[in-house]
């Protein structure tokens, strides 16, 4: 099943960007930690800009409900593009500064306004829309990691990634296709619910943003060059199946394949924890590739639980797990401190009991 037109376009659009993100991205905790700060201030920069975005996230989804998401992903994307180059000058102030405006204002906006483009463009493929955009945008990234190792970290890099977003931004204000919005934002019970039982899942994924990087330096031992490599494997795992499992979800059921891929994510995650080599490698493969059926079905299982008021539920779970989010990085820092494999059994726990209350609540739904 073949991607919908604007999941094509934002995927092609966003392929040029991810490529050189890709490139600094996962460093910056260890450029973080090179200016100075200690792992728990990396936690509280990853929670405040995640907490800033969950609550710019609602009033993202009333703004999108009034001027549409077409105008949301350009404000967005020029957001995006300014920040990321405050990132481009390496100052200890406007590195952490422009981090936070970027995932905290200029994303929510833009993620918001994209993702009711996907999920609305085309009823019943919505896990698939999905899987292709992960699948279109993330595989040109592959090797960046990669090139950014090599090269250090060269600021070049930033300057496109900024360029190619300004970029990006143009082409999706001139070729975007943008139905009718027909939702009034609005709070009841049932929208609030949701997030929060998805919330519970999601709560220590923080996990993923800085604690990789520093833990694979650390205690597995691997150079700069090895991380790179690490998390081309991560994009690769991410996106290479996507789309595959993206029509599989719509194909055999969204829960089916979520169940499969947290229980397969959470015993993975162990594995790589305490693995050493190349077996470190390919678990950390295989976890990554849970991704590829995690994310395309989670979200589409999203859309089904709220499909009358996506919008207002999407903004809500954004602003309930970003909340919870700052105490969960704060946790991680601390959890890594004190032994750095803590992280890695409490997330797999949490994975686990959330799947069982996603479970009964989607029974209860559907």
């Amino acid at each position: 099943m073949l991607p919908s037109r604007n999941t094509l376009i934002l995927g092609l659009t966003s392929a040029m960007p991810t490529f050189f993100s890709a490139s600094w991205m996962f460093f910056l905790p260890i450029i973080f930690k090179q200016i100075g700060y200690s792992i728990i201030t990396i936690g509280i920069f990853y929670g405040t800009s995640t907490v800033l975005s969950s609550i710019l996230s609602v009033f993202a989804g009333r703004l999108v409900l009034k001027i549409g998401p077409k105008r949301g992903i350009i404000i967005g994307g020029v957001i995006r593009s300014i920040s990321i180059l405050m990132i481009y000058t390496f100052s200890p102030i406007l590195v952490p500064s422009g981090f936070i405006i970027d995932l905290g204002i200029g994303y929510p906006l833009s993620n918001v306004s994209r993702q009711y483009l996907i999920m609305k463009d085309e009823e019943n493929k919505q896990a698939t829309n999905v899987g292709w955009f992960m699948t279109i945008a993330g595989l040109p990234a592959i090797f960046s990691p990669i090139l950014g190792a090599l090269t250090e970290i060269n600021k070049i890099l930033i300057l496109l990634t900024a360029i190619t977003t300004l970029i990006a931004t143009v082409v999706r204000a001139l070729i975007l296709t943008e139905r009718k919005v027909n939702e009034t934002f609005s709070i009841n019970f049932s929208t609030i619910f949701s997030p929060i039982i998805f919330t519970l899942f999601s709560l220590l994924v923080t996990i993923n943003s800085f604690i990789i990087p520093i833990f694979s330096q650390q205690v597995i031992g691997l150079t700069l060059s090895e991380v790179g490599i690490l998390y081309s494997i991560r994009i690769l795992g991410e996106n290479l199946l996507a789309f595959y499992f993206g029509h599989l979800s719509d194909r055999l059921g969204v829960m089916k394949i979520f169940t499969i891929a947290v229980i397969t994510e959470s015993v993975s995650m162990l594995l790589f924890s305490i693995s050493h080599g190349i077996l470190s490698i390919l678990t950390f493969l295989l976890w990554s590739l849970t991704a590829s059926m995690t994310i395309p079905s989670s979200q589409a299982l999203f859309y089904q639980m709220n499909k009358n008021n996506y919008i207002s539920a999407y903004s809500l779970f954004l602003l309930v797990s970003g909340i919870l989010s700052l105490p969960a990085n704060f946790l991680v820092g601390l959890l890594f401190n004190i032994n750095s494999y803590l992280p890695f059994i409490v997330q797999s726990i949490g994975n686990l009991i959330g799947l069982v209350i996603i479970i009964s609540k989607f029974n209860n739904r559907c």
